[in-house]
C-alpha cells in the first residue's frame, strides 16, 4: 500500500481543495489511514475523531461495498467509481458534479470504504454485511441477488443501504426494506416508461404483455397494468402468462402463440425470461406472428445472444425494441466522469487492488480505459448523493445523525448535473424518480455475420427520455426495414356511410332539373315581358320567384358534399352554405307572394277600388325586411357558432377500431339560430297562406290568386310531411339526403308549375283565356230595349217596356298589374241586379203571353222573341 507524504495527507484532511501539481494521482487513502490510527468515538452512524494536524473535529462515514468481485470483472470498475466519488467528497472536487466544489470546507464529514466479497451468494452477502453493520454509516450492494437479503438486514439494523443497479420491485416495499434506496429506477418504473413510449411515441393502443407465470412476475404485470392505465388510459393491455421459469416447453409456447393469434393484438411486450422469449420468437416465425411486418415485438432483455444468420431467431430479433437505463448521454455529463476515470494512474490502480478482498488481486488494463457498463456512473452518483445527504444532516440537534435521519436526508437530496441525469432525485420509497433518469430506446439491428455464421445484433439508440420527455435521435426500423410502425390490431373494413356516386348523382340531377326550370322560366319571363299575361303579373315579381327557387335548388349541391369528395375544411364550408341558400331562396319566393297577397287584401278593404297594380316597390318592402332578418341571424350564426363537419364513430370492433362512422354537419349550439329562422320563414309562409284565404273571394285576372294559394298550400304540405321524415331519417345519412333533395325539388317545381304554367297556357290559347275571363265576368256587355207602340195598357196608354243591362269590359288594359274582376262588395251588388232582371223578365213573359192570347189579329213578329231571347241571355250571363 502506497503511503502519501505528511504534507499531502494534511492537505487532503484539512481541506486543501485542489490537488498539488506534484501529486497527479486521483485517489488517496489518507482518510482511511487517519480513521485506523486516530482514537475515534462512535456517535450515531459516524466515527468522530480529532485531526492532530489541524486540531479539527472530523466525522468519518464508513461505506462498505459488498460485491461479487470474483464473479464479474466489471465489478472492479464499480469499485473504482465508488473510490473516485469518495475522493471528490473528501477533497471538495467539483470537476464532475459542481455542487461538490469546496464541500470539504463547508462540511466536517469525511468518507471511507472497504470491499467485501459476496460471490453472488445471498448467504455470503449477509455474512459480509453482518460483519460491518456496527461500523457502517451506510452499506452498498450491486446485484438484486445480493441486495434483497442484505436490505432486510440493514433495514432491521437501521443502516441506510444503497444500490446503483438493483431493480427489484420488491425493494420498494418500505415496510420490509425501510432504509433501502437506489440511484436506478425499479424494474416496474422502467417498464412503465417503456409503455409510455409505446403509447405516446409509437401510438400503441392494444398491447400484449407476456410475463412468467410465477407470483412475483404476475404481481409485476398487474402493477404495470395499473401504471399503463394511469399514463395511457385509452390503451388496452392484455396479459398472457408464459409457463415455467427461464425455459418454456414447445407445447406451452404454442399455447402462448395461440393466445396471441386469438387476441388479434399485434404489439407484444415481453417481460418473460430471455430463454422463453427466444423460443417464442423461433416458433412464432413459423406461425407468422414474428419476423412479420404486421407484428411489433419489444422485450425487457438488455442483452442478446448471437444467432445463426438466416435462422428464425435471427430474423425475429431484427427490429426488436428494448429500453435501457443510461448515463446522462443527452448532455454528455458522463464524459467528465470518463475523463477522470481514464486519468487513473498505476498508483491509483495499486491502491484499489490493495483493498480488494483477496490477495494478489489485479485489475486488467482494458478495465482502466473507460467503463464497459453503465453501472459505475450510477455508483458515482449514489456515493455523491450519500455525501450530500450526510453533510445536510450533519449535527442535527447538536449531535450527529443516526441511520433514520440520514435516510430521510437522502430522500430530500437532489444531485444536480450528475452523471446519470440533470437531476438525480428519489421518490418516497427511496427509488430513483424515473422523471429524473435517462432512458434510451434501443433498436436491435443485425450486424455482419462472423466466420462462424453468427450474427450479433447492434443496439442502435433511437430515442432518449430525459427530464420527463422523449427526444427522437434516430429513425426506428420496425422489423429491421420499415420506418412505419405496424398497426396494433387488424384493420377492419370501415363503413364510412358516404353518399356514394349513385345517390349523389341522383340528388344533383334533381338539382339540375330545378335549376334548369328556374332559369328557363326566368328566360321566358324576359322574352315575353311585353305580353299582357306577363305584364299583368309583373316581370320583376316573376324574376324574384325564379331566383328564389334557383337558390333553393342550389342548396342540394352542398348537401351532396362529404369527405369522400372534399376535405373536412371544404365540408365545413359546404355545411354553412346550406342554411344560406335555403333561407335566402325561401325568403325571396314567399316574401314576393306574401307582398302581392297583402297588397290585394289591403286595397280591397277600400270599397271604392276596383283595380290594383302591384309595383316593384310593393314587393321589395316585405322582401327586404325578411331578407335582412334572415341574413342577420345567419351572420350571427356564422360568426359565433358556425357549422363544422365532424366524423363520428358509431361502431367499433373489439379492438376499438372503427367499424362504422358517419360524417355530418355538427349542429351543436346551433339550435337557437335554427328556431329563429324556422319562425321567420315558416311563419312568413303560413301568413302568406292566411292572406290567400282572406283573398279567396277576390277574383284576379287569369285566376292568379287561386294558383298562388295552391302553390303555398303545396309547399306547406310538403314541409309538414317532409321535415318530420328528415328528422326521423337523421340516423341514415343516405336516406336523409335523398328525402331532403326530394323535398327541395318538389317545393321548387310546384312553385314554378303553379305560377308559370297557367300563364303560358293563357298566352298560347286566347280562346281559353277569354273563357277564363268570361267565367269570372258579370256578363258580357250589351244594351237592349224594346218599345211596343202597339201595346197599350188599360186606358189606352202605350206600354213601353225597356230593360237596360250594362256590363263593363273586364279585360286588362295596357297598364301593369292584374285587374281585379270582383270583390265581395261587387258580388253583392251584382246579385241584387240579377234578381231585378229576373223579375223584369218574368213580367215580359207574362205580357208576351197575354198578347198572344188576346189579339189573334196582330201578326206575330220576331221582335218579341228576339227581345225575350236577349233578356234571357243576359240573365244567364248574370
Amino acid at each position: 500500500m502506497r503511503l502519501l507524504p505528511c504534507g499531502a495527507i494534511l492537505l487532503a484532511v484539512c481541506g486543501g481543495g485542489a490537488r498539488a501539481a506534484a501529486a497527479p494521482n486521483v485517489l488517496s487513502d489518507s482518510i482511511a489511514q487517519l480513521r485506523r490510527t486516530a482514537n475515534a468515538t462512535r456517535v450515531g452512524r459516524v466515527d468522530v475523531l480529532l485531526d492532530p494536524a489541524s486540531n479539527r473535529e472530523l466525522a468519518v462515514c464508513h461505506v462498505p461495498l459488498i460485491t461479487p468481485v470474483r464473479v464479474r470483472a466489471p465489478i472492479l470498475q464499480i469499485i473504482m467509481a465508488a473510490r473516485i466519488a469518495i475522493e471528490h467528497l473528501n477533497t471538495g472536487d467539483g470537476s464532475i458534479v459542481p455542487a461538490l466544489a469546496g464541500l470539504n470546507e463547508r462540511c466536517d464529514i469525511r468518507f471511507t470504504t472497504e470491499n467485501l466479497e459476496s460471490t453472488r451468494q445471498p448467504s455470503s452477502a449477509v455474512r459480509a454485511a453482518t460483519s460491518v453493520l456496527d461500523d457502517a454509516c451506510a452499506i452498498a450492494t450491486v446485484p438484486d441477488k445480493d441486495t434483497v437479503p442484505v436490505a432486510v438486514l440493514s433495514g432491521a439494523a437501521g443502516v441506510p443501504h444503497l444500490s446503483p443497479v438493483a431493480g427489484s420491485d420488491e425493494l420498494s416495499m418500505k415496510d420490509i426494506y425501510p432504509t433501502f434506496w437506489r440511484t436506478s429506477t425499479s424494474d416496474l418504473a422502467r417498464m412503465s416508461v417503456f409503455v409510455d413510449y409505446l403509447c405516446h411515441e409509437v401510438g400503441t393502443r392494444h398491447l400484449i404483455l407476456l410475463h412468467e407465470q410465477i407470483p412475483a412476475k404476475v404481481a409485476r404485470a398487474s402493477s404495470l397494468l395499473q401504471s399503463a392505465a394511469a399514463s395511457c388510459p385509452d390503451m388496452d393491455v392484455r396479459t398472457i402468462g408464459v409457463p415455467g421459469t427461464k425455459a418454456v416447453s414447445d407445447e406451452d409456447a404454442e399455447r402462448v402463440l395461440d393466445d396471441i393469434e386469438e387476441s388479434g393484438y399485434r404489439h407484444i411486450f415481453s417481460l418473460a425470461a430471455k430463454e422463453q422469449l427466444y423460443r417464442l420468437l423461433e416458433l412464432g416465425v413459423d406461425r407468422g406472428v414474428a419476423a412479420n411486418p404486421d407484428y411489433f415485438w419489444s422485450a425487457n432483455v438488455p442483452k442478446h445472444d448471437p444467432a445463426a444468420e438466416g435462422s428464425n431467431l435471427e430474423r425475429a430479433l431484427r427490429g426488436l425494441a428494448s429500453i435501457e437505463l443510461n448515463e446522462n448521454i443527452a448532455d454528455g455529463q458522463y464524459q467528465k466522469f470518463d475523463e477522470v476515470f481514464g486519468s487513473l494512474t498505476p498508483d491509483d490502480v495499486k491502491l484499489v487492488e490493495g483493498t480488494l478482498p483477496y490477495p494478489n488481486a489485479t485489475i486488467p488494463p482494458p478495465l482502466l480505459k473507460k467503463p464497459v457498463i453503465n453501472i459505475p456512473y450510477f455508483m458515482y452518483d449514489a456515493i455523491v448523493a450519500l455525501g450530500l445527504a450526510a453533510c445536510a444532516a450533519d449535527k442535527q440537534d447538536g449531535s450527529y445523525f443516526d441511520g433514520a435521519q440520514l435516510f430521510e436526508a437522502l430522500l430530500q437530496t437532489t444531485v444536480v448535473d450528475g452523471t446519470t441525469g440533470d437531476e438525480v432525485r428519489f421518490d418516497e420509497n427511496g427509488s430513483r424518480d424515473p422523471a429524473s433518469a435517462t432512458f434510451t430506446i434501443v433498436n436491435w439491428l443485425p450486424g455482419a455475420a462472423d466466420e462462424d455464421g453468427l450474427v450479433t445484433m447492434s443496439n442502435e439508440v433511437t430515442a432518449i427520455f430525459q427530464n420527463g420527455a422523449w427526444k427522437p435521435v434516430a429513425q426506428f426500423l420496425y422489423n429491421g426495414v420499415s420506418e412505419v410502425a405496424p398497426l396494433d390490431s387488424p384493420v377492419p373494413d370501415t363503413d364510412y356511410n358516404y353518399l356514394g356516386t349513385g345517390l349523389r348523382a341522383a340528388g344533383l340531377t334533381l338539382c339540375a332539373i330545378a335549376l334548369a326550370a328556374s332559369l328557363g322560366w326566368m328566360i321566358w319571363t324576359k322574352h315575353f315581358e311585353k305580353e299582357k299575361v306577363v305584364k299583368a303579373s309583373q316581370p320583376i315579381f316573376l324574376g324574384i320567384i325564379c331566383a328564389g327557387t334557383a337558390l333553393l335548388a342550389a342548396a342540394i349541391i352542398p348537401m351532396s358534399v362529404d369527405d369522400e369528395v372534399a376535405s373536412p375544411e371544404g365540408c365545413s364550408m359546404a355545411c354553412m352554405s346550406i342554411p344560406y341558400l335555403l333561407c335566402i331562396g325561401f325568403t325571396l319566393v314567399f316574401a314576393a307572394l306574401l307582398a302581392k297577397l297583402m297588397r290585394v287584401r289591403k286595397l280591397f278593404s277600400n270599397q271604392s277600388m276596383r283595380r290594383i297594380k302591384v309595383t316593384p316597390k310593393d314587393v321589395i318592402k316585405p322582401l327586404v325586411g325578411l331578407l335582412f332578418a334572415n341574413i342577420l341571424v345567419l351572420g350571427l350564426w356564422t360568426g359565433l357558432n358556425p357549422l363544422v363537419w365532424e366524423r363520428e364513430v358509431t361502431e367499433v370492433d373489439k379492438f376499438g377500431n372503427p367499424v362504422e362512422s358517419v360524417g355530418r354537419c355538427s349542429f351543436e349550439g346551433s339550435l337557437p339560430y335554427v328556431i329563429v329562422l324556422l319562425v321567420l320563414d315558416l311563419g312568413a309562409m303560413v301568413f302568406a297562406l292566411y292572406e290567400a284565404w282572406r283573398c279567396r273571394k277576390i277574383s284576379l285576372e287569369f285566376a292568379e290568386s287561386s294558383y298562388i294559394a295552391s302553390a303555398i298550400g303545396v309547399t306547406l304540405l310538403v314541409c309538414f310531411v317532409g321535415i318530420p321524415v328528415v328528422i326521423i331519417a337523421s340516423g341514415n345519412l343516405r336516406a336523409q339526403f335523398f328525402v331532403t333533395s326530394c323535398i327541395v325539388f318538389v317545393i321548387c317545381t310546384s312553385l314554378l308549375t303553379f305560377i308559370f304554367v297557367p300563364k303560358e297556357q293563357a298566352r298560347r290559347s286566347k280562346k281559353d283565356m277569354k273563357a277564363a275571363i268570361k267565367s269570372s265576368m258579370i256578363g258580357k256587355g250589351s244594351t237592349f230595349s224594346r218599345k211596343d207602340s202597339n201595346a197599350s195598357g188599360e186606358g189606352g196608354t202605350p206600354v213601353q217596356t225597356g230593360v237596360q243591362i250594362s256590363m263593363a269590359s273586364t279585360a286588362s288594359d295596357e297598364g301593369d298589374g292584374l285587374r281585379v274582376l270582383n270583390n265581395p262588395k261587387t258580388m253583392a251588388e251584382l246579385e241584387e241586379k240579377n234578381r231585378a232582371m229576373k223579375r223584369e223578365i218574368a213580367e215580359l213573359r207574362q205580357q208576351l203571353a197575354k198578347r198572344r192570347s188576346s189579339s189573334a189579329t196582330v201578326p206575330e213578329t220576331d221582335e218579341s222573341e228576339t227581345f225575350l231571347s236577349t233578356a234571357e241571355e243576359g240573365e244567364d250571363a248574370c
